[in-house]
């Protein structure tokens, strides 16, 4: 499709009611070529011209580009959805006739075809994030016992409960652990029953302490906050939190109870964590 160069100035003027000229001013005109107005971009789509007033001739060549590349990309958009029109028509021939298997000619075009098509839509171009490290537990330990001063034994014992725990999550990158994960680790330790209430609750501050350090020192690779921050685990209260997932039943062990009378009574002991 051959398109025009140049646009032409036209002079717009407006008169009073006896027929003197009020004001008057320049705009550039380009003249959409048949079939392409539907492929123009916005605002222009669907126009049969393209105008914009000018007042020099510089802003005059410089709509004139404009319009002349706005009406090339819709040329280049038609042309493309024609192709890809052409491109299914053969589809569907091979699909009647060739018993649903695509002949070499399709399949010769169609990446050809496609290109061209998506290259019209100005799609965004999609930017690939740079993969992130992990954050390994055993990294972040080091720096937080040098940043509380903890003592040998209290980093061999944070060494030792995030074992644990990435064992249980079956990898050792701290910044994708969620809120649920550390919930249904709380959970998973009270059905165990291995460990005693107050060894739980040693477990989840000391996991609690370590996300609070990293967090704190290292906020883009934890952008969520703290998984840990709103895992409650309080073995002086009876109650269920409403947040226990497991379904599970309270265990009750007996407690040997001596009353005054100096016979020993079995009562049942509600188990509690919450």
């Amino acid at each position: 499709m051959r398109v025009a160069k140049m646009g032409y100035s036209h002079r717009v003027t407006k008169k009073d009611e006896n027929g003197r000229i009020i004001w008057s001013w320049t705009r550039v005109r380009k003249v959409v070529p048949e079939g392409l107005a539907p492929s123009l971009p916005p605002p222009y789509t669907g126009k049969n011209t393209l105008t914009k007033k000018v007042t020099t001739e510089r802003e005059h060549a410089e709509w004139t580009a404009r319009f002349l590349a706005i009406i090339d990309q819709a040329a280049g958009r038609s042309k493309a959805l024609n192709e890809l029109i052409g491109l299914n028509s053969l589809v569907a021939n091979d699909s009647e006739f060739g018993g649903g298997v695509l002949s070499p000619e399709t399949i010769r075009q169609a990446p050809a075809v496609l290109g061209r098509f998506f290259r019209t839509l100005d799609l965004p171009v999609p930017v690939v994030e740079a993969e992130r490290e992990p954050v390994a537990f055993e990294a972040m330990i080091p720096k937080w016992a040098k940043h509380t001063n903890a003592p040998k034994k209290g980093r061999q014992d944070m060494e030792t409960k995030c074992g644990r725990f990435a064992a249980y999550l079956g990898h050792n990158d701290m910044a994708r652990v969620t809120f649920e994960r550390g919930r249904d680790y709380r959970d998973e330790m009270i059905d165990e029953g291995e460990l005693s209430t107050a060894s739980i609750s040693n477990h989840l501050k000391a996991l609690k302490a370590l996300f609070n350090y990293a967090v704190d020192d290292y906020p883009d690779d934890f952008s969520s906050g703290n998984p840990f921050a709103r895992v409650k685990f309080d073995p002086g209260k009876s109650d269920r939190r409403p947040d226990y997932h497991r379904g599970t039943p309270p265990h009750f062990a007996p407690r040997l109870c001596q009353p005054r009378s100096g016979h020993q009574v079995v009562q049942p002991t509600r188990r509690v964590w919450r």
